[in-house]
């Protein structure tokens, strides 16, 4: 075998080297990616001119070997025949290159420096800050609004660099909102994209609801369809003369069949039954939720009356009536609570639901107005 094809050209930290694949004693050795970093380092000891300065700056443990291929890039084990490897490519040998890289962990090791040196200046503007601002500077950039300008330099101090200055607005692009024209645009763009998915959740589900109302109304009508046809079976078996000879037979039958329709009808009417309570159920949850809501703000009317009975008038003088005119709130919420009971008793009872047979599946629910909805 030629010297020269023992040869495999590797790239080392922008060099190129040679690896070659004669062992000891002259014998054809296989090199492998596991033996590669010590070869080179020995190669860098021994020769300084074939290599530059400081190939391998760490053990050879802290490198592998990079097979690219046209862009491609693979990390080799260490167990590797990289002379077959090398063989095995055939013509696409000349596109075929053996890199020695540095491993992952030296690369999250410098992500994490990044990290802290950004923790860091981070906490050396927040610290600037708050000896310019004050402590709750950001807390008062959220009440005042424009009133404080936390980019721009302070009384009697130099302004700041332009490098210095941008960082830092980078810094709090999320923590303070800027007010000029760009910000009104973005926050403008988010609102539309909001209300895009509010639209698109509420047209979801309206087709959710109309799906679950055929569904609904399928299974009712297969319900109707086989207690119309039990009834028919049930018809059919009855207007049917007993046979003489089958006569305890036909009455086992006969039972059988009344029986099973029974069980139709009272699994007929359960359904009916569950359906008609998760709609009066969630009517309820419904009138809960409105009564809530007028309650919140009843308190709140209550609250803002209370407020202005006790503000100052212009000259001096309060408006406030004394002591006499304090449990006025009081009063007034005991009014409209009165005022809900008598509308509460005064509801009539719907007589035509009174009866207990199929026809109070069909109640009128809908006609009894809620005391929260009569309120308003």
């Amino acid at each position: 075998m030629d010297p020269s094809e023992k040869k495999i050209s590797v790239t080392a930290a922008g060099g190129d080297g040679g690896s070659g694949g004669a062992g000891g004693g002259g014998r054809p050795a296989t090199p492998r990616p596991g033996g590669l970093p010590e070869a080179l380092d020995e190669d860098d000891e021994d020769d300084d001119e074939a290599l530059p300065q400081g190939l391998l700056c760490g053990p050879p443990q802290c490198y592998c070997i990079v097979e690219k291929w046209r862009g491609f890039e693979r990390i080799l084990p260490n167990k590797t025949r990289i002379l077959r490897l090398w063989a095995a490519w055939g013509d696409e040998q000349e596109n075929v290159r053996f890199v020695l890289d540095h491993t992952i962990r030296q690369q999250v090791q410098r992500l994490r420096e990044l990290d802290r040196e950004i923790d860091r200046y981070e906490a050396k503007v927040h610290l600037d800050r708050m000896r310019r601002h004050g402590v709750n500077y950001v807390q008062d950039t959220y009440l005042v609004g424009a009133g404080i300008e936390l980019d721009g330099p302070g009384p009697g101090e130099e302004p700041e660099p332009a490098e210095t200055a941008e960082a830092a607005a980078a810094v709090t692009a999320t923590a303070t909102p800027p007010l000029d024209g760009e910000t009104q645009a973005v926050a403008l763009e988010e609102l539309t994209r909001r209300c895009d998915d509010l639209l698109r959740l509420q047209e979801q589900r309206a087709r959710q609801e109309e799906l679950l109302e055929r569904l609904s109304a399928e299974i009712q009508e297969e319900l109707n369809q086989r207690w119309m046809r039990r009834r028919q079976e049930e018809l059919a078996a009855q207007e049917e003369p007993p046979e003489p000879d089958g006569g305890l037979d036909g009455e086992l039958l006969l039972e059988q069949e009344r029986v099973r329709t029974q069980l139709s009808t009272s699994l007929y009417i359960g359904l009916r039954l569950n359906t008609d309570l998760e709609a009066v159920k969630s009517d309820l949850d419904y009138s809960q939720q409105q009564w809530d809501s007028k309650e919140r703000e009843l308190q709140g009317l209550l609250q803002t009356l209370h407020t202005l009975e006790l503000t100052v008038a212009p000259d001096g003088t309060p408006v406030s009536g004394g002591p006499s005119r304090e449990p006025r709130p009081q009063a007034t919420a005991e009014i409209w609570v009165d005022q809900a009971r008598g509308l509460a008793k005064s509801c009539p009872g719907n007589d035509e639901d009174s009866d207990t047979g199929l026809s109070s599946m069909h109640s009128q629910d809908s006609d009894s107005v809620p005391v929260c909805e009569s309120l308003v």
